[in-house]
């Protein structure tokens, strides 16, 4: 590394450093830097040659989160000016007029993206009007919405100043609302948008609009005169096209507004792709592939459209939200209406969909039974990843040999869902051939046996050698089992149990059952005694419901992870023991700022558990997983939500006993809040005059760089916007472009 020269290391150094440019521009209502648990500047701390080459890099682009961090940009901008010429683009996700002021603003005269949020408080000091003048701004974007904040005067003050600066703007060519799912930015701003039109070098303007008008008579007079702005092309992310923009006399304003049909998923905004045009090819009767193999050419074909098509659900589908699906083919994994349309490309293309849309399969009448027999017999190299088979008792009277038919020739099934209603054991000799390839496997409905409701554990699970997970929902059914073990199911790992006749857990005590390790009980926890008392010393992940006693946990004497579920009473906890359990899950849930009364009772509970001497009730507990309420996290996104917020303290009370509490994606608090000094033991000072003081347990991290490795006397790193950074600078000019000032290391929760 010593040789290289300073053009290569910093292209090596500079990918950790940079922002992708979606994660800068975010326009939903969470910051997507609160959930990054790493710091990107750690690279700088190598030797001071590293410092130098990649300071470029690492001012590219600016994240201000806290009042810590304006503080800290402030001084380092103040301590070395030059270090403002490599900035080209800014996050602000507050207003930070006190540290934002007109001379820290002129040290940064390239900036040409501004990204910031109107969601400003009462006792705000704006800091953009001389921003809105200096910086030659060619793209702003708009974040964060919150509507309860767009009602104080210091918000209109700096729409205001926002509106003045668009009109003004020579050099602004894009222009993004944010993207709220329930607040619809671009119609509420009818004041931005009529600055919006008179802006001379406006292009592009993007926002989300899911309120939409049958007619222009009811548009609102700013977003009427931007829609039919002939120099702008707007970008309307929304769920459902507007049918006025449908009529023939408005084709003309068809042609200027681009739709992005979103998905109600959990993400605030989806993000258009651009797709690059290619030149059609010279010969016109070229086919591609043509000397390949046919069979060749299908797996190329059927690999390719995957990637068009096969798209996993992120939300679960709900008859409300998205209708009814009266298809054979499941829409939560595929993109029917676009598969629609690629059926009509060719014939070798139709054939590659059918294939990739027959892999999950739901049937839930007995015609689409015989729609998916049909389908069978005209679509060939067919293999079915998914099948669910839901069938009501009224439809499924004399269709047995038709399910057989269906069932017969599978052998490529990964994942069969059975809920029906029989009269014959015969189901479980179709689903032996099926099931050799089965991994998961749910059971559910009412199963009976020609009037007896009894049968066999070896009937009913021999056969199944490759089974690995299974789902019970068979309230009814009675099992049996002789005084012998048996070697049944020599696979299984997972096991769930909704609900069961208690002979269910007897029965499987008497299996072997080698491999169990994972078990969810969400029903008749007690009666699952006997099956701990066969393969608790196998179970190491357990899901348990309301009747967890001590008593089954003696039996779990190699648990290491327990999901207690919302039924179970929280106080039970400070009874509980188990010297192994390491992983402690709670399935109440909570907001982003207070505890649950269950929380609360929870944590207590255990808090006293493991301050107990001479023995914690769990000696090597090192985790508690907290849900959040629909997808949240738990920990606080934005600087005012940590005083207010419950969930920072109990992570502090719980790393004191040595427990770190997670939410449900595995994140933990960061404590990126405040800011240490650690500039050698000397009082940091800055030229800063405010009237509101720093909070005190709010300083500036400043991280000096070591002193071994190159002495950074090289040849000074040129940025293309001017500016050298001196290689021979003092060291306290080096030691404020570290975490405080980092791009991306800034405060992420």
């Amino acid at each position: 590394m010593n040789k290289l020269a300073d053009e290569l290391l910093k292209e090596i150094l500079a990918p950790p450093l940079l922002v992708a440019d979606q994660m800068f521009a975010d326009q939903g209502s969470t910051s997507p830097f609160s959930r990054v648990t790493h710091s990107a500047s750690d690279v700088l701390l190598v030797c001071k040659r590293w410092m130098r080459v990649a300071t470029p890099a690492l001012y590219h682009t600016v994240v201000i989160r806290t009042e810590a961090q304006a503080y800290a940009l402030n001084i380092a901008l103040t301590r070395n000016s030059s270090f403002g010429r490599f900035v080209r683009r800014i996050r602000l996700e507050g207003a930070y007029g006190q540290y934002l002021t007109p001379p820290i603003v002129n040290t940064m005269p390239h900036v040409q993206h501004l990204c910031f949020t109107l969601g400003v408080y009462a006792d705000d000091k704006l800091g953009l009007a001389a921003a809105f003048k200096v910086w030659p701004l060619q793209h702003i974007t708009l974040t964060l919405c919150q509507p309860r904040r767009a009602r104080n005067l210091t918000h209109k003050k700096l729409v205001q100043q926002l509106c003045t600066a668009i009109e003004a703007s020579t050099t602004l060519t894009s222009f993004a609302f944010s993207a709220d799912r329930w607040y619809n930015e671009l119609s509420s701003h009818d004041d931005i948008c009529t600055a919006l039109t008179r802006c001379t070098a406006l292009e592009r303007v993007s926002g989300r609009q899911d309120t939409y008008y049958n007619t222009h008579t009811r548009l609102s007079g700013g977003l009427k005169a931007l829609l039919m702005s002939p120099k702008i092309t707007v970008t309307i992310f929304c769920t459902q096209i507007p049918t006025f923009l449908s009529m023939d006399h408005n084709s003309d304003l068809m042609a200027r507004i681009q739709h992005v049909r979103v998905q109600q998923q959990n993400q605030d905004v989806a993000h258009p792709v651009t797709v690059a045009e290619y030149a059609p090819p010279a010969n016109a009767f070229w086919y591609p592939m043509e000397n390949s193999p046919t069979d060749v050419r299908a797996k190329i074909w059927t690999r390719i459209m995957e990637f068009a098509l096969y798209q996993p659900s992120t939300v679960k589908r709900s008859f409300w939200s998205h209708g009814y699906n009266n298809s054979i083919f499941c829409d939560e994994h595929c993109d029917l209406k676009l598969a629609s349309q690629c059926l009509m490309l060719s014939n070798e293309l139709s054939r590659a969909v059918r294939r990739i849309i027959a892999r999950d399969i739901v049937l839930r009448a007995r015609d689409r039974v015989q729609q998916y027999v049909t389908l069978r017999n005209k679509v060939s190299n067919v293999f079915i990843h998914r099948l669910d088979i839901s069938l009501p008792y009224y439809s499924y009277e004399n269709i047995e040999d038709t399910l057989q038919e269906l069932l017969a020739d599978e052998t490529s099934i990964k994942y069969l869902t059975i809920s029906l209603t029989l009269h014959s054991t015969n189901l479980f000799g179709w689903l032996r051939t099926t099931a050799g390839s089965v991994l998961h496997l749910t059971l559910g409905g009412r199963i009976t046996f020609g009037g007896s409701d009894k049968v066999e554990v070896k009937t009913m699970f021999d056969g199944f050698d490759r089974l690995k997970e299974l789902t019970w929902n068979l309230a009814e059914l009675r099992l049996s089992a002789g005084t012998k073990r048996e070697l049944l199911l020599p696979r299984l790992e997972r096991l769930t149990v909704s609900v069961c006749h208690s002979t269910f857990w007897s029965s499987l005590a008497k299996c072997s059952l080698p491999k169990i390790n994972h078990v969810t009980v969400n029903f008749g926890m007690r009666k699952a005694q006997p099956f701990f008392e066969s393969h608790g010393d196998k179970i190491i992940h357990l899901s348990a419901t309301n009747g967890m006693r001590q008593s089954d946990l003696d039996l779990l004497t190699n648990l290491t992870y327990l999901h207690l579920q919302t039924s179970i009473r929280p106080s039970i906890i400070e009874s509980f023991r188990h010297p192994k359990l390491q992983t402690l899950q709670f399935g109440w849930m909570s907001s982003t700022v207070r505890l649950s009364r269950k929380q609360k009772e929870a944590f207590q509970c255990l808090l006293r558990g493991q301050q107990q001497s001479p023995k914690r009730a769990f000696a090597m507990l090192r985790e508690v997983i907290v849900k959040e309420h629909n997808g949240r996290m738990i920990w606080p996104t934005s600087e005012r939500d940590v005083r207010k917020s419950d969930w920072p303290d109990m992570a502090t009370r719980m790393a004191e006993i040595g427990v770190t509490v997670l939410d449900a994606a595995g994140t933990t608090y960061r404590e990126r809040m405040t800011l240490e000094a650690v500039s050698a033991g000397r009082p940091l000072t800055t030229g800063v005059k405010c009237k509101r003081k720093v909070p005190p347990n709010i300083v500036v991290s400043v991280l000096a760089a070591e002193d071994a490795g190159e002495d950074g006397g090289g040849p000074a790193q040129q940025d293309d916007g001017g500016a050298d950074l001196d290689g021979n600078d003092e060291d306290e000019e080096d030691e404020f472009i570290q975490e405080a000032d980092s791009d991306d290391s800034y405060f992420r929760g």
